[in-house]
This record gives structure tokens, sequence and C-alpha cells, in this order.
């Protein structure tokens, strides 16, 4: 049998390109023994398959590859995705923050909907199917397994990234690609905690800053400044904030936490300790941070004691307390590794693939969807919306080329 598709990797990407590839001779091949174990895994189960709002504020939610995720996202929103599953038959509801799961709160829901879908229209979904090799005959491909291969028009590479890869995203699509001639950016941890070298902030742990500050310096050339959500971990920084924007960081890089209140600044805290005379520095210090932080700076601080008063508060004391109000700064160690880390950052170069159809520009009528593409979005539901939006895609891209 030649199949019109064959599709590689069960996951989210992979199984909504089988539900729009609906009456085609459709093969899709999982690695593992289960499907979608990713899918199932993700918001511990309870599977934050999209974000509500307004499609355009997506956009800056990938990094620097907004631009190249916009027509896929456009054409298959999240408002679409929401009325997919609610068409069969998934009770979805979106929190507060705008976090859409099913109402469940169970990722069985969402992969039942999309394994139905897949196989009411005819594809036929195998595990224990590894891919092992890809070759270009004629106008066709070979998809070689372990102990089989398989014939198709067309093929999708939805293999996932190299995170989680007990999942079966274990890096494997990304070289399938790269023995075909596209260009793979560096792959490294996504959606990640920071881990710091010699970490002060210990006695810290369990504390979240809320809507907190963040600046970031690499050589000591700032890179960015970031706000959101930081929670303080025993060994490191996580959090919405540092997960976000993990892409950005590297082993030795500088960031710097601002332990000030949302509302306060140096000038502010400066003002404080200057007119402060009778009162416990750490008690002006609370006063613009938590109680915990003005504790641990005292602690930290040379020449200062929990008995110091502000009267008492050398320049140079006050001029340290100051500095590290304002930026606390602290050196990566490291970042979870991509056994832990929730995306990968890297993959197949964008420049190879076309934003409007995800079609390779390399070799004709292979196709790319969700993290195998150099696009890895911020926590919330982004990443699985990407990979819904580039698998229907790359689906209607596919039917538009055999019918034609």
């Amino acid at each position: 049998m030649v199949y019109d598709c064959i599709i590689i990797g069960a996951g989210p990407a992979g199984l909504m390109a089988g539900c729009f590839l609906d009456g085609m001779k459709t093969l899709i091949l999982e690695g593992e023994s289960k499907a979608a174990q990713k899918l199932l895994l993700s918001g511990s189960g309870q599977c934050n398959f999209t974000h509500g709002g307004s499609i355009r504020d997506f956009f800056e939610k990938y990094g620097a590859h907004g631009r190249f995720v916009r027509k896929a996202l456009s054409a298959f929103d999240n408002a679409a995705v929401m009325d997919f599953f609610k068409s069969r038959g998934v009770e979805i509801f979106v929190r507060a923050d705008e976090k859409v799961f099913p109402k469940s709160l169970d990722a069985w829901d969402i992969f039942r909907a999309l394994r139905d879908g897949c196989t009411a229209g005819g594809a036929e979904i195998r595990t224990d199917a590894k891919v092992t090799r890809l070759a270009v005959e004629k106008d066709s491909f070979i998809v070689h397994g372990k102990d089989e291969s398989w014939k198709a028009k067309t093929v999708v590479i939805a293999a996932g990234g190299a995170s989680y890869p007990m999942t079966g995203s274990d890096g494997s699509g990304i070289e399938l690609a790269r023995a075909l001639g596209h260009e793979i950016e560096p792959l490294h941890p996504a959606l990640t905690p920071a881990y710091m070298e010699d970490f002060p902030l210990t006695a810290l742990a369990g504390t979240t800053y809320v809507d907190g500050r963040l600046h970031h310096y690499r050589d000591s050339k700032k890179l960015g400044s970031y706000r959101g959500d930081i929670l303080v971990t025993h060994t490191g920084l996580s959090g919405p904030c540092i997960l976000d924007n993990s892409r950005a960081f590297r082993s030795g890089d500088q960031i710097e936490l601002c332990m000030l209140g949302p509302e306060e600044s140096r000038k502010s805290l400066e003002d404080k300790l200057l007119s402060g005379n009778k009162k416990l520095v750490r008690t002006v210090l609370s006063e613009s941070m938590t109680r915990k932080n003005a504790d641990l700076l005292v602690e930290l601080a040379p020449e200062v004691t929990k008995d110091t008063i502000c009267a008492e508060l050398g320049k140079g004391s006050r001029k340290w307390l100051l500095s590290h109000a304002e930026g606390f700064r602290m050196t990566i160690r490291t970042l979870g590794s991509m056994k832990s880390a929730m995306a990968t950052a890297g993959g197949v170069a964008l420049k190879g693939v076309s934003q409007s159809t995800m079609e390779s520009k390399v070799v004709e009528g292979l196709y790319f969807a969700g993290e195998v593409l150099d696009v890895d979005g911020d926590s919330g539901g982004y990443n699985i919306q990407w990979a819904f939006s580039s698998g229907r895609m790359a689906a209607d891209s596919i039917r538009k080329r055999l019918r034609d």
C-alpha cells in the first residue's frame, strides 16, 4: 500500500494532523508503546491545552519566532481549538488566569477526542513503531522502522523535541530532518528552572515574588528585563517568569532579582533609610519588601546586624543594601536538563520551512508540525496550541496538494 500521508509521532501535533486528513490513507507511527504520553503528563495530567484571550496576544509568547507562527495560529486559533474539542464532547473551562483545561481536569479527555477523530476519519495509529530512517524515492517516501517499512506520497514529522525523552520526545524526529538536509538549531532546555552557583537565597525557599522583576546579563552585557511571578526554591529560581524566559538563559549568565515590592524603588528605600533615625534597619527594609527578604539582607550586609538602627548605618553598608535590594545578582550554574524541561528550544531551522504550509523548502512533500521545529512558547498552553495549529496547517496543505 502507498499511503497518502505518514505522520511520524502520535503527540498533539501528529494526532491533530490526522484528524484533518479524514478520508485519506493515513498512517500514524508512534515509537512508544502508548500514544501522546507527553500530552497526558501535561499540567500534571490536567492538560492546559491552550490559553484564552485574543490570538493576537499569542504571537509575543514565542520569543523571536512570533512572526513565523502567526499564520498557523491565526488559521486555527485558540477559539477554534476550543470549538474543536467541544464539538467532540469535551467540556472545557477557562480559569481566572485564562489557562484553558478540560472541565474534568483529565488529559485523557483531550487525547480521546484526538484519537477518535483520527480513527473516525480512517487514519491508522500504530504504536511500538519507531522510525529509524526516512528516504526519498522519486515522488514518494520510504519510511523505515526496525522490522518494517512503509511507502507514502507525503510525510509529516511531528515527533516532538528532545525534552522528556522517556515519553518518546527524544530528538529522533530532528535527526530524521537533519539526515534529509535540514539545518538544525542547537537544542537546549526551555520552560525549565535555573539553578544558581553558591545559591545565597536558600532561606527564602518557598517565597513567591508576585509580578517580580528580573534583569539578565551575559559577559556584563544586559540582555533583557522580565516581569512575572518568580518562585524561590532551595537551589535556584522557578515560576512563570523564569520558565518562560529560560530559553534565553545559559550557564554562566547573571541574573538580578529585585527584592523590592512592586511599587517600591531604590530611591524610595534610600529616603526611608536616611530618615529612619532610631528605627531598626531591618524594620525599615521590611516596609519595602517582605520580612524574610529584609532579614536576609541584614544578615548578609557588611557591618550590619539585626540591632543596627538607621542612624548608625554607614554609607558603604547603605549602598550595599540598596544595590542588593534593587538587584540581587546571582550566577546561573545550570538549567534543568532535557529530562525535566517542559519544552525544547532549538530544532529544525525555520528558514527551511514554509510558514504558510509547514512544508519543507528542502524536500518536496515533507512537512513538519509541533515541537520538532525551532519554536517554543511560554507556559500556559502556548506550546500545545502551536502543536494543534501547525498540525492542522500541515494537514490542510497536504489535502490541497494531493487534491490538486
